[in-house]
């Protein structure tokens, strides 16, 4: 088809050229080549390709009653095996409970034996018989029994119970979990029963469909072969006729009219043999120059006509050369894809459907198709060799294109200069003719004046006075009157005497003389010029002439050659194509007369084996691995380990050395397919360390809370809060808070470290975070969303200190450029294992603005209950994690306060004056000022509506409804003082209302 789109480019290119004849045998081959492709396609497409579809799905029809019972009973087997693997999980949880409630058991014994100084009153109570003694149900009820006992002993019932309860959920789960493993694995029997029956119903088929593929093999070759053979692309390039001697008439020239001749003019010669031979009449050049004028013409739009020519037949190459790589690489990527060509393969017996065909199909299938791909390989490098081939015959045309454009107008730019330059020359001389001519009909003038009053005035200028004037004066005058009518004869004869008229009309005389020596002069000068400027076109235009005659015949024998390349490239990929298909013919049959029909009965082997091994899968017996707990179908049973618990429950209940039992354990686990938690080592107090001094940046921020964790270390902290290594925190706050498009990055780590440039420190870690969010005031006016850009600094110092600095930049809202917001958490050390956790605000203002004070007080209001959410969080994070429920309630009762005096100051202050503006006080006056009527009418109405409070539940929407307004009320009080901030601004005065 790309080839076929081609063949307008070629007509284009050689239509009225030398090579116009010769471009109709480029395109029958061509042609032929198109049509008989086309052919191969269709064929191949209805009579072997449909038919192979068609026969196929006959074949899945067959089967679809087998198949649609094989997928009912394979999703009966899915859903049992998922009810089995989620029992085996509800397990896990019931193994995790115990282990959680042994530890809190085990806690909790500990803080008795402290409380009584390790001294207990009471006997230790013995623990059943352990399991290798007696039955699981025994050993249970048993177990059950002692830890009742102990827990009414130790005032411990609570702890006691869970743990029963744990374990009782455990045998409960343990015994549903291998009753749904057995209905597993007999779903799976049924599944592998309907598979035996499609076997069965498959296998009379297979040695039909295998047959009938491989004779489809045969037919493709076969079709393949017979429209190679109809191919006709042989030609012979026969020398090209080229008059270069000729004045090139055949090439149209574009004439240009004479700018040097009128309408008028260019009328009365239009009879003139040519364009440019008015011109030369008009300015009294040589004929010969109009008729190498013409010829330069003449060479030039051929030259123009042979470049497009070039650029065309180039192009046609071009398209050529990239549909033979199209081919080839439409060919490499379908076998890519196929798993047949690649590092690994190299198209050889590998790959995923090489593997499925050797599996489904058998060896000789594959190698059956393994001589086909090979001819698609081979006929792939066959079209990139003739890609090559054609780029080759189209570099010597790439070469002259490079210079061919700069050539071409360098030629006309060339040849239309020195025109001009002949043209303007020869101007030049008319008007330097012109100038002498009149200059000597003046000087004649001047003479004859002269003459006249030399004979008139002869006896006069004897007894006459004398001319005395200066020469100078002479001139003058001369040139006064000769600007006159008639040329001041009239005048002078009035107003000079005869001795003075002589002596102006000699001055006169003299100026003539002198004009026309410089107008001979400079005719000579011009004329000298022009025959320069002929003598230059003259020379330049027949060695342009001469060059052009053997780069003419050069170029039009190279495109010959080229179009003649890129046709034996096309022959040459077909001769290779009809041996390739040869060769493949030969194989295939040779394969479907021999090995073919073993394909069958090795692919029944194979299906049969399949099902077998798929049989003995099933096993209903215990097993101790549990590395395949999950895998596959026909599930074993794997049953969890609560060896560890049972000890642990023996120790405690035993009442012997639990404090060392811990430490000294090296597996507080229950088992390989469950994680739990370490038990923490001793709680032996640490020696007493000085505390970590305060954050001193923090004093130049505004605080937004001062907080205190007992029994937390600096690193459990940022592990917890900050790191995101196990389970991330910020991201997921982020979105139950509300914000939507969250993006946080990993934390990158830095030896040099990133500098923040407000605080000028440097951090060890740094990570992005941008959301958006709906913001809860519109204090300094925008839309309700947010876009945030956090970019967070982190600095850890050991377990003394954790910093954790925030530069937060905004968008979507008004002033976004003027400010950034710095946030910063100081955690440090107090005591031994507290953290004392410092949180400021700084608005850091870029620009200067008049809304400062709004733009700082709107961010605080929305900067600190979201921090002290982000504290609560972390806070919870650090509970949640702790040993048990118990030891989370006191952990969140050492959460302290610690607030500056200056702070806690400034909190009253505004607590009072938010109490003398509350609408209370200001409603008790406005109720006090109306009248004694109106007091009792507003008293009725008030126990109405408190009534209907009472007794009627609030309309939500109602509610919401009324606190948006009074935001709105809250908000527009604020707009109302600023723009009255704006009008003191200017001198316009403050807003009334």
């Amino acid at each position: 088809n790309a080839m076929l789109k081609l063949r307008p480019t070629l007509d284009s290119a050689v239509s009225g050229t030398p090579l116009d004849n010769f471009s109709t045998d480029i395109n029958a081959c061509f042609l032929s080549f198109v049509k008989q492709t086309h052919e191969m396609a269709a064929c191949t497409q209805d009579d072997i390709v449909r038919p192979c579809s068609e026969y196929s799905a006959t074949l899945v029809d067959k089967g679809a009653q087998v198949y649609s019972r094989y997928t009912e009973s394979r999703l009966r087997c899915s859903q049992a095996r998922k009810d089995a693997l989620k029992m085996r999980q509800r397990c896990e949880a019931s193994v995790k409970d115990a282990e959680g409630a042994a530890q809190a058991l085990r806690n909790a014994r500990m803080s008795e034996r402290k409380s009584n100084g390790d001294n207990p009153t009471t006997a230790a109570v013995m623990p059943p018989q352990s399991v290798e003694e007696v039955d699981d149900g025994e050993a249970e009820s048993n177990l059950e029994e002692t830890l009742k006992r102990f827990g009414k002993t130790h005032g411990l019932v609570k702890n006691c119970e869970a743990i029963a309860c744990a374990l009782a959920d455990i045998e409960a789960s343990e015994k549903k979990y291998v009753a749904l493993v057995e209905a597993e694995n007999t779903a799976v029997t049924d599944v592998q029963d309907i598979e035996r029956q499609a076997l069965d119903a498959a296998q009379k088929n297979e040695e039909k469909r295998v047959l009938y593929m491989i004779g489809a093999l045969e037919r493709v070759f076969q079709t393949t072969r017979k429209s190679l053979d109809k191919m006709a692309l042989d030609i012979t390039a026969e020398p090209l006729e080229l008059n270069l001697d000729s004045n090139l008439t055949d090439v149209p020239t574009p004439s240009t009219p004479s700018i040097f001749k009128s309408p008028r003019r260019l009328r009365t010669t239009s009879d003139d043999t040519g364009p440019s031979i008015n011109e030369t009449k008009l300015l009294n050049l040589p004929d010969e120059l109009a008729d190498l004028r013409d010829t330069m013409k003449s060479l030039v739009g051929r030259q123009s006509a042979r470049l497009k020519a070039l650029k065309l037949i180039s192009s046609f190459n071009e398209g050529i050369a990239t549909a033979l790589e199209n081919f080839a690489a439409n060919i490499q990527a379908r076998l890519e894809s196929d798993g047949f060509v690649g590092k690994k393969s190299d198209g050889k017996k590998s790959g995923p459907l090489a593997a499925q065909l050797k599996k489904n199909e058998g060896e000789s299938m594959l190698n059956a198709w393994i001589v086909a791909i090979k001819a698609l390989k081979a006929n792939a490098q066959l079209a990139r060799d003739a890609s090559k081939q054609v780029k080759g015959g189209n570099s010597q045309l790439y070469n002259i294109l490079l210079l061919a454009d700069k050539e071409l107008k360098a030629l006309k730019d060339g040849d239309e200069f020195r025109w001009k330059y002949l043209n303007d020359a020869a101007k030049g001389e008319t008007k330097a003719k012109l100038k002498h001519s009149q200059i000597l009909v003046d000087l004649e003038k001047a003479k004859a004046r002269l003459s006249t009053l030399e004979d008139d005035n002869a006896a006069e200028s004897v007894n006459g006075p004398k001319n005395n004037a200066a020469p100078s004066m002479n001139k003058a005058m001369g040139k006064m009157f000769s600007i006159l009518p008639g040329g001041g004869e009239h005048v002078m004869n009035q107003m000079l005497t005869p001795q003075q008229r002589q002596a102006v009309v000699m001055e006169q005389l003299k100026e003539a003389e002198t004009k026309e020596a410089k107008a001979a002069e400079g005719a000579a000068a011009a004329k000298s010029v022009k025959e320069q400027a002929i003598a230059t076109y003259i020379t330049e235009a027949e060695s342009s002439i001469s060059n052009n005659k053997s780069d003419e015949r050069r170029t039009w024998e190279l495109m010959q050659e080229s179009l003649m390349c890129a046709v034996d490239a096309v022959d040459r990929f077909r001769h290779g194509q009809v041996t390739v298909a040869e060769g493949s013919l030969n194989e295939i049959q040779t394969y479907a007369k021999v090995v073919i029909s073993n394909d069958v009965t090795t692919w029944t082997l194979n299906m049969e084996k399949r099902i077998e091994d798929k049989r003995s899968r099933f096993v209903t017996e215990k097993c101790d691995n549990v590395d395949d707990v999950e895998s596959g179908f026909s599930l074993k049973v794997h049953p969890i380990d609560r060896s560890e618990i049972r000890k642990l429950i023996d120790r405690v209940l035993s009442d012997n050395n639990i404090d060392d039992f811990i430490v000294n354990t090296d597996s507080a686990q229950i088992g390989p397919t469950v994680t739990t938690k370490e038990v923490p080592v001793d709680d032996a107090p640490k020696s007493k360390r000085p505390d970590v001094p305060k954050d001193p940046i923090i004093g130049k921020m505004d605080p937004i809370f001062s907080k205190k964790l007992k029994g937390v270390s600096i690193e459990t902290y940022y592990q917890k809060g900050w790191s995101d290594k196990i389970n991330p925190l910020y991201s997921p706050w982020l979105e139950r808070k509300g914000s939507f498009d969250v993006s946080v990055t990993q934390w990158e780590h830095s030896d040099q470290g990133f500098e923040n440039k407000w605080s000028g420190e440097r951090f060890h870690q740094k990570r992005i975070v941008k959301f958006k969010f709906k913001r809860t005031t519109h204090l300094y006016i925008g839309p309700p969303v947010a876009g945030v850009t956090q970019t967070q600094y982190c600095y850890k110092d050991g377990d003394d200190k954790c910093v954790i600095m925030m530069t937060v930049e905004m968008d979507g809202i008004p002033y976004s450029d003027v400010f950034a917001v710095e946030v910063r958490w100081a955690a440090r050390r107090v005591g031994t294992n507290d953290v004392a956790i410092d949180a400021g605000v700084f608005v850091n203002f870029i620009k200067s603005s008049m809304f400062a004070s709004k733009i700082k007080s709107g961010t605080l209001i929305e900067t600190k209950p979201i921090h002290l959410d982000l504290f609560e969080e972390i806070k919870t994070v650090l509970i949640s994690d702790d040993n048990n429920t118990e030891l989370a309630g006191e952990a969140e009762e050492e959460v302290e306060s610690e607030q500056s005096p200056e702070v806690e100051e400034e909190e009253i202050v505004q607590a009072v004056q938010t109490q003398s503006n509350s609408p209370r006080n200001q409603l008790s006056t406005m109720f006090m000022s109306l009248p004694k009527p109106v007091k009792v009418l507003a008293l009725g109405v008030t126990c109405f509506v408190v009534m209907r409070l009472l007794f009627h539940s609030p309309d939500p929407t109602i509610i919401e409804l009324s606190r948006q307004v009074e935001d709105l009320g809250k908000e527009v009080k604020e707009i109302k003082a600023m723009l009255e901030s704006v009008l003191e601004a200017v001198g316009d005065g403050k807003c009334k209302t």
